[in-house]
């Protein structure tokens, strides 16, 4: 990796360290310290992630059942990618001010020798990385219940 772009990409992996509180959950594994909390909070996690993607898998199917006795399956494709871009917005609201203007760091990051390009590249990526986040639970069970109930030539 060449020495111009290390120092980005330790900004960005710093700034989802902080946007995901990677850090305080590895310290508390250290310290033994309130396992069963974070184990709690994980499997809540997970237990409500499996509910989303039971309840988009099984509204996706009913609708390609639906749209493919019209001859257009591709609409749940488009529905999926307009209800997406909807969450996105919704979320975007929120996670961009979070990173833009909330933020108590930024005058931190530019007393660093990294340009503001880079500073704002960085959360913007950050950014970016949490609504990819937010969108797979949306999206990843209908490509897939797509895939396997629609015959492709």
């Amino acid at each position: 990796m060449s020495g111009v772009r290390a120092p980005r990409f330790a900004l960005f992996r710093a700034l989802l360290n902080v946007q995901f509180g990677l850090s305080a959950v590895r310290a508390r594994i250290r310290r033994r310290e309130k396992l069963w909390q974070l184990a709690a909070a994980e499997l809540g996690m997970l237990l409500v992630a499996a509910v989303i993607v039971g309840v988009v898998a099984a509204f996706t199917w009913a609708l390609l059942q639906a749209v493919s006795q019209l001859g257009q399956p591709e609409v749940v494709l488009t529905l999926a990618h307009a209800a997406a871009a909807t969450l996105v917005f919704l979320f975007a609201i929120g996670f961009v001010l979070s990173a833009f203007f909330f933020s108590n760091d930024t005058g931190l990051l530019f007393s660093w020798p990294l340009s503001a390009r880079q500073i704002l590249s960085a959360k913007f990526a950050v950014v970016l990385a949490s609504e990819y986040l937010t969108i797979a639970p949306l999206l990843i069970p209908v490509y897939v219940v797509y895939a396997r109930s629609v015959p492709v030539a």
